[in-house]
């Protein structure tokens, strides 16, 4: 039955754990009891190769199972080769019972130079020597009979998902999952990884709790991912993971009463940007479902982007594709149609598509150097263009998206990363008939940014290998590479791909902040005939300030907006060299400890080195600090706080005799100080005063709090400020209580006076340190006892949580050590002192606690000397089973009760004068028991406790 929607956004990294049952597994690998059940065939001739679980691959969690121990890659290499020019094969099993039916079977995989099988086998009808590690490049014989359709020779260059049918007949038996890894021959890395295996019985019964899921999709809503399905169940379970492994676990969806549709509601906020894939399974049926999946969906939030490029329908943004001519240094488009022309990632009939497998590398680019379509650091990229744009010869076609922007002031540069392929055509570097990709801003007159030579840059392929080195000769066209002739998809020119990897560009728009900027990227294909160009690229966004010099410290590095070629000069000191680390030509400027030069930079467009805007800053930092010293200076019996200002404008450097950093005030005044006060009374506040003095702050004599706040300017902008507290204690007049504890048939010398009875006696009244006047008593009590004993084996300090009498002297302490004979008992620290089972208090012994006050004063007890204790009351046996009986005599009415070593209340019996039978806790453990008297004639009533064990 359906009920209302749930949903308990309980996020952790917990997995499930699986065992085998009759209708669903499901292994993810996180479990390492679950782990050991998979067993590895493996021949004495190959010592290291197996299937082992662990933390160097996974798809989803933190581990999966994978054919090497040794150090693997993240696409599933490692550096150790088995050389067994035959090939050779590797399984692992996992045993479980299945009875008849039609089994769905599937699971995550990753075989990047070998192919992988999953087969279910009798257990009965196979034999170890027929599927361990062997040499061969096939199969066992019985592995290939019993292959799972669609689970044959799986391969992928990056993590996949496959799933297949088989269908069982016959009684309920024990079968083995077989996963096998098949190498092609001769000297091969392994690498082969799966994870996420289930095996699920399918279920015919359309209406039954465990029907496979239907219709599961996502889709974004007002600021949540909504995951929609059906299904017959009660409760479900669900998952969803990105591309960096964050597994998270959604603990209960309960099922919607009032439709056919299921519905779950992630909060994008909850979810930081990138490529996630969402799980959907039943919860609450015998047995579960399989899981529904949906892979693979771009989640981002737009306002964590300066620029939102990944949007194409998003407002600002407008795409549009067309035909065109373009030669010698002159493009000529058509008018072209509005809108773009999206098959998916994988389709190179693409136009304007979106990229983000941080797995995935561009099919053209081969060799040891490949094209990931995503840049390091980013979740996904843009790709413009493609081999065959809307199904016609790329030559003569354009493809463009155009983005409008606000500029703030929070973007000093716009950065263009980009990677380009094209297919040369044969034609110059410089030719625009050579595909070619180009990246236009313009203000919001159309005009372009910073001139025309600035805010237009064309990049463009080699034409041939010579070319291809030539470029790479120089730092600012560096980085292509060669590729491959055809992706397999049908070639339309047989000519060689050139591929640049990952560049950035920046561009300055400084000058353009509070007002719309339009960035223009274009891709063109070859203006003769038919090669074809595109390009991957991010947009993103820096300050286009110097990083590394921040208030208040000195720099020891300066660091220049990246995208740039860089001029680094001191023009204040020309004529003294760069030292050792100095680079004058990286983004990133070393600056020693003992540099005090102002540095200038110009950042210029790589394109065009006559494009540039200059940045500077000092190695010495002239910065202002907000300083102020409190101090409690009360006077004359009025309570002052004293604040002395020492803000003021300071430099960094090193000390060259110490080697150590130093600062020193530096001449120059703060443009403004500005102050607020507070005090906790509300005695004194001020807000907003521009002074550098401020006068004594009055408080009153029971104390205060006071809280400043304090900054500082200079004329140039930077800042800095402070918060202060500052504690006032009281200062009087005041008065004082000196207490002391005076034991019996004892005298008390005290301030040169002696005191041998109990009483108030007033003390000297003198002036205190802040001049008020200040007086004083001293208290003394008789100490008639603070120790009694409870019987022979324990003495006790009187608490009001455990009195022995029924007057109304109580004390409270929250400190215990007991004493006997002058020396500290080692561990005796409890209210009461118990001399342990079979001993007793000796009359021989003189006995003292040291008690501790709740203020954290101290105080030790006067002597006490224990006395020959007999109890009449007897009790038997104290060891004894849960509820059996005990033999209690009592020469009175009494009751006895119960507490446990907390001092919890358990329970109580009435026992009556002589022989009685009462019965002992129902539980194990130790107890405490206490015979209180209940005669009306008892002038004090009598305890006895006893120690009880419960087994």
């Amino acid at each position: 039955m359906k009920r209302s929607l749930l949903l308990l956004l309980l996020m952790s990294s917990l997995s499930v754990v699986a065992a085998p049952a009759s209708a669903t597994y499901f292994c993810d690998f996180e479990d390492e009891e679950e782990n050991s059940e998979w067993i590895t065939w493996k021949g004495s001739n190959l010592l290291s190769e197996t299937w082992k679980t662990g933390r160097q691959l996974h798809f989803t969690g933190t581990h999966s199972m994978y054919t090497s121990d040794l150090s693997i890659d993240s696409v599933g290499n490692n550096t150790h080769s088995w050389v067994k020019n035959s090939g050779y094969t590797v399984s692992t099993y996992r045993k479980m019972s299945l009875t008849a039916g039609t089994y769905e079977v599937s699971l995550d995989y990753l075989a990047p130079e070998g192919v992988i099988a999953v087969a279910l086998v009798q257990a009965d009808t196979l034999t170890g020597l027929q599927i361990k590690t062997l040499t061969g490049a096939d199969y066992a014989a019985i592995i290939k009979t019993a292959n799972i359709a669609n689970l044959t020779d799986l391969k992928s260059l990056s993590w996949a998902h496959k799933s297949g049918s088989v269908t069982l007949t016959g009684a309920a038996t024990d079968y083995l999952l077989v996963v096998t890894y098949r190498s092609q021959g001769g000297d091969y890395s392994i690498g082969a990884a799966v994870d996420n295996i289930e095996v699920v019985k399918k279920q015919s019964d359309r209406t039954a709790c465990n029907y496979a899921i239907q219709n599961l999709s996502q889709e974004l809503v007002s600021g949540y991912v909504q995951l929609t399905w059906k299904g017959n169940a009660g409760k479900y379970e669900v998952r969803y993971f990105n591309s960096d492994t964050l597994l998270v676990k959604m603990d209960t969806v309960l099922a919607s009463t009032t439709s056919d549709v299921d519905t779950c509601l992630i909060p994008v906020g909850n979810m930081t940007n990138g490529v996630y894939s969402f799980m959907v399974r039943t919860a609450d049926c015998e047995t579960q479902s399989a899981w529904a999946y949906v892979r693979n969906k771009l989640i981002y939030d737009p306002s964590s982007h300066c620029i939102d490029y990944l949007n194409f329908d998003a407002r600002g943004v407008q795409c549009s594709y067309g035909s065109g001519t373009w030669h010698g240094t002159t493009e000529t488009l058509s008018p072209g149609t509005i809108g773009y022309l999206d098959e998916g990632s994988a389709s190179r009939y693409s136009s304007h598509t979106l990229h983000f497998n941080p797995q995935e590398f561009d099919p053209m680019t081969v060799g040891q150097t490949r094209l990931r379509t995503v840049p390091d650091g980013h979740f996904a990229s843009v790709r413009l263009g493609g081999k065959e744009p809307n199904h016609l010869e790329p030559g003569s076609r354009y493809q463009r998206v155009e983005y409008t922007i606000h500029v703030d002031s929070t973007m000093g540069v716009v950065l263009f990363r980009y990677a380009y392929i094209g297919q040369t055509g044969g034609h110059g570097s410089g030719d625009l008939t050579q595909p070619h990709l180009r990246l236009k801003l313009t203000d919001q007159n159309g005009n372009i940014i910073n001139g025309a030579d600035c805010g237009s840059i064309l990049f463009t392929a080699p034409n041939d290998d010579a070319d291809m080195a030539r470029l790479n000769m120089d730092p600012r066209t560096a980085g292509w590479h060669k590729g491959a002739m055809d992706d397999g998809q049908g070639a339309v020119c047989n000519d060689y791909v050139y591929w640049r990897d990952w560049t950035t560009v920046g561009i300055n728009v400084q000058q353009y902040i509070d007002q719309d900027i339009h960035i223009q990227i274009t891709n063109f294909g070859c203006g003769d005939y038919c090669h074809y160009g595109y390009a991957y690229f991010v947009l993103d966004c820096s300050s286009g300030k110097l990083g590394g010099v921040t208030c208040g410290e000195k720099p020891r590095e300066m660091v220049a907006d990246e995208g740039f070629l860089y001029r680094w000069y001191k023009p204040f000191n020309p004529d003294e060299p760069f030292y050792e680390g100095q680079d004058p030509s990286q983004q990133v400027l070393y600056v020693s400890p003992n540099d005090s030069n102002t540095y200038f930079v110009d950042l210029m467009t790589k394109s065009n080195q006559s494009c540039y805007f200059t940045l500077h800053a000092s190695a010495m930092a002239r910065l202002p600090k907000a300083i102020a010293e409190l101090r409690h200076a009360p006077k004359e019996c009025v309570n002052y706080v004293d604040v002395t200002n020492k803000s003021g404008l300071f430099g960094f450097f090193t000390n060259s005799e110490t080697g150590q950093p130093d600062s020193t005030e530096i001449e120059g005044g703060l443009a403004h100080q500005y102050w607020t006060v507070r005090t906790a009374s509300g005695m004194t506040a001020f807000e907003g005063a521009d002074t550098s003095r401020i006068e004594p702050i009055m408080v009153p004599n029971e104390g205060d709090t006071v809280w400043i706040d304090l900054k500082v300017e200079m004329e140039e902008g930077c800042e800095d400020e402070q918060h202060f507290e500052f504690v006032v204690p009281a200062i009087g007049p005041n008065s004082h209580i000196d207490s002391l504890i005076l034991c019996q048939g004892q005298s008390i010398e005290y301030e040169g006076q002696t005191y041998t009875e109990a009483g108030d006696f007033p003390l000297m009244t003198e002036k205190n340190w802040a001049g008020c006047d200040s007086t004083r008593t001293l208290h003394i009590d008789y100490e008639f006892s603070y120790i009694f004993q409870r019987w022979g084996d324990v003495l006790s300090v009187k608490k009001n949580e455990h009195p022995d009498t029924d007057d109304s002297t109580h004390y409270d302490f929250v400190g215990f050590q007991w004493m006997r004979n002058g020396e500290p008992i080692e561990g005796a620290t409890n209210s009461y002192y118990y001399v342990g089972e079979g001993n007793i208090l000796s009359p021989n012994d003189v006995y003292r606690v040291l008690l501790t006050h709740p203020d954290g004063t101290t105080e030790l007890s006067c002597d006490y000397t224990p006395f020959e204790y007999q109890s009449p009351v007897q009790v038997a046996p104290r060891r004894l089973r849960a509820s059996e009986l005990i033999q209690v005599s009592c020469p009175y009415d009494a009751v006895a009760t119960y507490y446990n070593t907390l001092g919890m209340y358990i329970g109580e019996a009435v026992i009556k004068e002589g022989e009685n039978s009462i019965a002992a806790p129902s539980q194990s453990g130790i107890y405490l028991m206490t015979i209180s008297d209940r005669s009306q004639q008892a002038e004090k009533r009598r305890r006895e406790t006893f120690r009880i064990s419960v087994y």
